[in-house]
């Protein structure tokens, strides 16, 4: 791992994933007013996530004009889906067949 992070294009890289989400603007220009989600919604959160806190999953409620639920993961870290697949795929399953 320690030998990856050396190489002079894996920082450039990672951060990449990011620079393309939002750009400096988001930090000076007022929000941008979207409609809300229609869409029934799942909202997984992971206790252990080192970088989303709860209150950023549960507050995403108030953009949703349809159902929203939510399910806090204990125990797991922010790549969920890698460290407890059977939870989260039975939680996706669930609710997807609710629908």
């Amino acid at each position: 791992m320690i030998d990856r992070l050396r190489d002079p294009r894996a920082l450039s890289t990672s951060l990449g994933l990011y620079r393309t989400g939002a750009g400096p603007q988001l930090l000076v220009e007022p929000p941008i007013d979207l409609p809300e989600v229609l869409a029934p919604v799942l909202g997984l959160w992971s206790s252990e996530d080192r970088y989303l806190t709860e209150q950023s999953m549960t507050g995403t409620e108030k953009y949703v004009g349809g159902s929203w639920r939510y399910e806090r993961l204990d125990g797991v870290g922010h790549w969920m889906q890698l460290e407890a697949p059977d939870r989260v795929n039975e939680l996706l399953l669930d609710f997807l067949a609710g629908m």
